[in-house]
């Protein structure tokens, strides 16, 4: 119970600490070694709470561990009946929860702190990565700042070190590509393949990127280079795991988790709960065609303004976007926008979703997901619908206003690019 205590603590701490930051930038002299410094405090803030605080198991480290004996055992992952619905990924991440879990039985080790290392080493990269990003755009202390700023944000801290999720890794492959799209076009491609490979979501970044790419000749490349990673991960599991290509290409194009819980789709949820009649028809009808929708405003979102901006500016769009009108969510995604939004300089949004994300997670965290304590205030279903998904309202405004800026801006951009340009 302590160690519950002081795990909510560090959050809280480092939630005071990223708004304190935020608000009033590095006014300090930069370390001499910042790399250093900061892999160092990268690390600490998520190996505290990743290894020492957060010792017990959840429903995604229960599913890792399930996934990982099957893995050890050379059974199909996708078919057997435990891990069917618990592994909706491509064939990657599950070698490292089956190596975890080997290490695991080997040396008498906790799974629950083994499994967690790779997300956290993950995050922390993701910190020198936007160093690295940043340098070459503005002064040092600013890169410093922006990288520290991730650092010690408690939205990828939570999701790496509390939750074990693992969306730092294709977040850092996708933001490695990005990096490297100025210097070999197809050494991006193979970054974003590797990053698809691990979870679909930055699949989201590649119109930016081929939008960065003059010669078609080259953006052909690009798809080619791109798909290679996917494709050689999936024909190695076939081949390993006799299964077939169907089978493990559907698990992660027909992922439709979250349904109901977040934004537009949670008044389709309550409706389905309070007046079934109407709810049931609405509610299937968005099951559906709900990821059509989302795709749909998207493709509108790019062509009218993520395509007029800058590669990282141009991702961001996208992503804020995804947030105010998709018809799935789950908690980890909320760690997607941190990097972005710093790389961007968007620090009052950043702000904003911060906190709005932290106090959801926050919520979430103690009554669902770390610990199931919900159940003994109320009915979880009563609690779903009245107290947990209400929760995520915040976030979802933030998105909203978020996204309707970015298309405010780039607009008036354009139109100031478009009077410059007048003879008159």
């Amino acid at each position: 119970m302590i160690l519950y205590i002081l795990s909510m603590g560090w959050a809280l701490l480092l939630l005071a600490f990223t708004l304190l930051l935020i608000r009033r930038g590095w006014r300090r002299a930069i370390p001499k070694n910042p790399v250093f410094t900061l892999l160092i405090l990268a690390l600490s803030v998520r190996l505290l709470p990743g290894i020492v605080l957060v010792q017990n198991s959840n429903y995604d480290i229960a599913s890792y561990s399930l996934v990982s004996d099957h893995v050890l055992a050379g059974e199909d992952v996708y078919t057997r009946e435990d891990t069917a619905s618990r592994h909706p990924y491509l064939p990657f991440i599950m070698y490292w929860m089956a190596f975890a879990k080997y290490l695991s039985n080997s040396f008498q080790l906790s799974f629950n702190a083994l499994v967690k290392l790779l997300p956290i080493t993950a995050d922390a990269l993701i910190s020198l990565i936007l160093y690295f990003y940043l340098l070459k755009r503005i002064s040092p202390d600013q890169a410093f700042a922006g990288a520290t700023i991730y650092a010690i944000n408690p939205i990828p801290v939570m999701v790496s070190s509390y939750h074990g999720q693992f969306d730092a890794l294709p977040a850092s492959l996708m933001l490695i590509s990005i990096w490297q799209i100025d210097r070999s076009v197809f050494s991006s491609a193979w970054w974003l393949g590797l990053g698809v490979l691990a979870k679909s979501w930055p699949i989201l970044a590649l119109p930016s990127l081929l939008n960065e790419i003059k010669s078609y000749r080259k953006r052909i490349g690009y798809l080619i280079f791109l798909s290679i990673a996917p494709i050689l991960g999936i024909f190695l599991y076939i081949r390993i795991f006799h299964s077939d290509f169907k089978t493990v290409i559907l698990k992660s194009l027909s992922y439709n988790h979250g349904l109901g819980a977040y934004g537009y789709t949670y008044f389709s949820h309550l409706l389905l709960d309070l007046w079934p009649a109407w709810g049931v028809s609405i509610f299937t009808f968005i099951y559906t065609y709900g990821r059509y929708f989302t795709v749909l405003i998207l493709v509108i979102i790019w062509f009218t303004t993520a395509r007029k901006e800058k590669l990282a500016a141009g991702v961001l769009t996208v992503l804020v976007c995804f947030f105010a009108v998709t018809h799935a969510f789950a908690v980890q995604y909320l760690m997607w926008l941190v990097p972005l939004a710093i790389i961007n300089q968007e620090y009052r949004w950043l702000r904003l979703f911060t906190l709005s994300g932290f106090a959801y997670m926050f919520l979430v965290y103690n009554t669902v997901i770390l610990k199931l304590s919900i159940t003994t205030l109320l009915p979880y279903q009563t609690a779903d619908l009245a107290l947990i998904i209400p929760a995520s309202l915040p976030i979802w405004f933030v998105s909203i206003a978020w996204i309707i800026n970015r298309v405010k801006n780039t607009q008036r951009i354009g139109q100031v690019q478009v009077n410059f340009s007048s003879p008159a």
